[in-house]
């Protein structure tokens, strides 16, 4: 079994699921613990069913503070970059404390869900690392990718790389010119995009 699921898309709030044989994993808690709620009961699911959650980063409509609230309240593992951890605490504060935080970098797994993280376009005062992700898990004996990119405001050879083979693609963008530019150059400092 493999589903996805985007439950919000957009400057409102992004929230999307994964389910797998093993695994139930949130993408993103930037709407309210209520939504959440709503729509995994709409699925069949309870947050108590929930493996994991991963964070693209640490802007509102990715993390809200009702979505911090649910993974809070319901001890789910987040997984992250450390850097999307650090921008968190410094909107949050104390309350990131209380998060099962785990810190990622280029390739861990959920379960039966294999997942890589990548840099993606998007960067401003608020948030120093944007991540896209891949995810991949076996179903009857193949492999099936989904591919996840928000907010970016480009597609680099390396982000074509890592997305490459997926079955499904959810892209979500934005052009804001100054936030490109400003991404742009971080990103060509930290890995040569």
């Amino acid at each position: 079994m493999l589903n996805f699921c985007i439950f919000a898309s957009g400057s409102s709030g992004n929230c999307s699921l994964i389910r797998t044989a093993e695994a139930v994993v949130l993408i993103d808690c930037g709407v309210s613990s209520k939504y959440i709620t709503e729509n995994l009961s709409l699925m069949g699911l309870n947050p108590q069913d929930i493996t994991a959650a991963l964070i693209t980063h640490a802007h509102g409509d990715h993390l809200s503070a009702s979505g911090l609230n649910f993974l809070l309240k319901h001890n789910i593992k987040t997984y992250s970059h450390d850097c999307v951890f650090d921008d968190a605490f410094r909107k949050y504060g104390e309350k990131m404390n209380a998060c099962r935080c785990v810190c990622v970098n280029a390739s861990f797994k959920i379960k039966d869900i294999e997942i890589s993280s990548f840099d993606v376009y998007h960067r401003d005062a608020r948030v120093s690392k944007t991540l896209g992700f891949t995810l991949s898990s076996n179903v009857c004996a193949r492999k099936y990718k989904i591919g996840y990119v928000t907010d970016t405001g480009k597609v680099c050879a390396d982000m074509a790389s890592h997305l490459k083979d997926s079955n499904i693609l959810a892209i979500e963008s934005n052009y804001d010119r100054e936030m490109l530019e400003k991404s742009s150059d971080l990103m060509k400092i930290n890995n040569g995009c």
